[in-house]
């Protein structure tokens, strides 16, 4: 399995979605919504739905050089009120959860995918059909890309992208395993870029 938690700021978020859809040629889908998904192929696309929203953003990605399309699972959620959730499915999916923005506290976002023999363990969904050195390479280079391309500090083993360091800097705290950390227990490696690398 390839992973890789990091912290990002909103502005983090939408450079690496850039990266994503122009380096790496995924297609999004939002994980989880009330409405059947659509394909998301632009950062301005996700920010139109969920960029900005209080819960974060919880993606699916796609490569079609990795694994056919992704299937869609109709849920009917029975309570006080019935609803229809519908879930985008996939063995061969890369999973990104960008953690909702704060003034003052900054929770760890995630990036990750199963690796082949994790998705023959606990996956329903047929694993035949994947390409998955294909998929472990795309993986690999975004996990690369936060580590060494992006991040200016490092909490614990943990990316600190340069929009979450200017946040920390200015009096945020990064939250990890139930601690608040202050600007004082990053390691830093860089100073953060001024340029905005999505133009």
């Amino acid at each position: 399995m390839a992973a890789c938690d990091f912290y990002a700021s909103g502005d983090d978020g939408a450079t690496l979605l850039y990266f994503l859809f122009q380096e790496v040629k995924v297609i999004a889908f939002e994980l989880s919504t009330h409405e059947p998904p659509v394909p998301l192929e632009s950062v301005g696309a996700v920010a139109r739905r969920t960029l900005d929203s209080r819960s974060g953003l919880r993606l699916q990605l796609w490569s079609p050089a990795v694994c056919p399309p992704p299937s869609t699972r109709r849920v009917e959620v029975r309570g006080a009120k019935r609803h229809v959730v519908y879930h985008v499915e996939g063995a061969g999916l890369m999973q990104l959860y960008l953690a909702p923005g704060d003034s003052s506290i900054i929770r760890p976002s995630h990036f990750g995918c199963w690796s082949q023999a994790g998705a023959r363990a606990r996956c329903v969904l047929p694993t035949d059909g994947c390409d998955w050195r294909a998929l472990t390479r795309a993986a690999n280079g975004v996990i690369r890309h936060l580590r060494t391309r992006v991040a200016v500090g490092f909490l614990h083993r943990q990316p600190v992208l340069p929009g979450a360091w200017s946040a920390v800097t200015a009096g945020a705290r990064l939250w990890h395993s139930g601690v608040e950390h202050t600007l004082d227990a990053v390691r830093r490696v860089k100073a953060p870029a001024l340029e905005d690398t999505r133009h």
